[in-house]
């Protein structure tokens, strides 16, 4: 389960919107084996600067535990999934709507650096099935430095790219790099 959001502003004179999205997802895991799983996903985006009103992308499929150490996890996943996209622009008449099957391949990377840092990385290629020059890639990185046991320092990196933004004038990547406190509400 994960849930991120950024809002900011210019506040220059006429001051603009410099940011405004929400990310926020699940995702079930079921071993078969030692090595294969299968998975089921729900990852929803919302990116004003793109126009993106909703973005859900319902995913299903396997995977293969390919290093499953105390330190090091690397899980490689592939499957289908069936998006659904909401755009518009200054004028809801002209939004847009698309609901496409595509395929869901990505990998989940996690290293401990020591007893105090880790080290995440996810990432996703969503090649579209009807039109294989359409894609959407996803990636979140980041590490988390304890300070405390219940306290961490943590930096991140998150990228959204779109092959082929819809709304004319938007960009194809939606880069994020943050950092703060992480605050941890378990034993």
């Amino acid at each position: 389960l994960y849930e991120s959001s950024l809002y900011a502003t210019d506040d220059s004179a006429g001051g603009s919107l410099t940011a405004d999205t929400v990310l926020g997802g699940v995702r079930y895991d079921r071993n078969f084996t030692l090595r294969l799983f299968g998975f089921v996903s729900g990852d929803f985006a919302h990116d004003d600067l793109q126009g993106l009103d909703l973005r859900s992308i319902s995913s299903g499929g396997l995977g293969w535990h390919a290093i499953d150490r105390s330190r090091t996890t690397l899980n490689l996943l592939g499957g289908f999934n069936y998006t659904h996209e909401s755009y518009s622009d200054s004028t809801p008449a002209t939004g847009l709507h698309r609901n496409l099957a595509a395929m869901t391949v990505g990998n989940d990377f996690e290293h401990k650096f020591g007893e105090f840092t880790t080290f995440t990385e996810h990432s996703f290629f969503y090649p579209d099935l009807s039109d294989i020059g359409q894609y959407r890639f996803s990636l979140d990185a980041g590490s988390a430095t304890d300070i405390t046991s219940w306290l961490a320092w943590k930096v991140s990196f998150s990228d959204r790219y779109v092959s082929n933004p819809p709304i004319a004038g938007t960009k194809s990547h939606d880069v994020i790099v943050s950092t703060g406190l992480d605050f941890k509400f378990s034993h």
